[in-house]
């Protein structure tokens, strides 16, 4: 009965250790996909941080070019005030100082034009910026959440391979234990003066298990074990 309940524990423990592979193979799956994603994310936020940085310059220069027209709107003011200064104080024909007058006024609400569209786009470009810079922070928190998912992942996955470990480690203990009974069975049947050693099973034809010499007791032959017990019936002369 000892026997069979030993094999039985064996069968299963082959399967739970067949079902902790099965586990650990998946995942090692998941750890493989959880990875790619987070390599994906961090080249794709490197790609956005970049093109934000662009777009910060582009914003820039726009800025400048915004302040270079507001300074020539400024320019051109004052050259409308210098004309209708001009046009009060010299002599020069009336039509010729409205014709600069009215080629100046279109020009400075061209410029005006220009500076309203160039300020435009730089508001456009913040509010681009500031968008980008949320999908930025969003993605960083999905990798960082990822990141916590993997260290759970492989935390769970050497918490498995630990409990292989202990599994193999109590299935060498009970061979040990198996072969310990058989010796003992060996020197009680020479004692009492019983026939030969009968043979239990054991694995393979008495090859001595790794780590022990073949001189074990366990592992001797039916034919030495009977020597030693006198050939059966002889008590301990054998001994």
């Amino acid at each position: 009965m000892g026997k069979q309940a030993a094999e039985s524990r064996c069968i299963a423990l082959k399967g739970d250790l067949q079902s902790i592979k099965s586990e650990l193979a998946k995942r090692d799956t998941s750890i493989k996909v959880a990875q790619e994603k987070i390599r994906h994310l961090e080249a794709e936020s490197s790609g956005l941080l970049a093109a934000a940085e662009f777009r910060e310059k582009e914003a820039c220069s726009m800025q400048e070019k915004a302040s270079l027209a507001q300074e020539r709107a400024l320019a051109h003011e004052k050259a409308l005030a210098s004309a209708l200064e001009q046009l009060s104080d010299s002599g020069v024909s009336q039509s010729k100082k409205l014709a600069e007058l009215a080629d100046v006024t279109q020009e400075l609400k061209l410029t005006k034009a220009a500076l309203e569209r160039a300020e435009r786009l730089v508001f456009d470009q913040r509010r681009e910026a500031d968008e980008r810079q949320r999908d930025e922070d969003r993605r960083r928190a999905e990798t960082e959440a990822l990141r916590d998912k993997l260290t759970r992942v492989e935390r769970k996955n050497t918490e498995l391979m630990a409990k292989q470990a202990a599994g193999r480690l109590a299935k060498r203990m009970r061979g040990n234990f198996g072969r310990s009974s058989t010796f003992c069975a060996l020197f009680c049947s020479c004692f009492r003066g019983k026939p030969a050693y009968r043979r239990v099973a054991s694995p393979a034809p008495f090859a001595p298990p790794p780590g022990s010499s073949p001189g074990d007791i366990p592992w001797l032959g039916e034919e030495t074990v009977a020597s030693l017990s006198g050939g059966g019936g002889g008590g301990g002369r054998g001994l």
